[in-house]
């Protein structure tokens, strides 16, 4: 399965762009975006499929990466 995992751009003026589809990242790229710790990103995941705010079923995927 191909999937699509968008890009957020951020200008030298600090605009951000979204693209409309779904963004799919990983934990390392989250806490990067976030400027936070792994665990911290973690954690609130965790949480969040605890609270059943998200279904893990729904915003879950493993992917294969370019680099590895």
């Amino acid at each position: 399965m191909s999937m699509e995992r968008g890009i957020i751009t951020i200008t030298e003026n600090g605009a951000v762009a979204m693209p409309t589809a779904p963004v799919w990242m990983t934990q390392q790229e989250m806490s990067d975006a976030f400027n936070v710790f792994g665990c911290d990103i973690r954690k609130a995941i965790h949480s969040i499929y605890k609270n059943m705010e998200l279904l893990e079923s729904e915003t879950k995927r493993y992917i294969k990466q370019d680099n590895g």
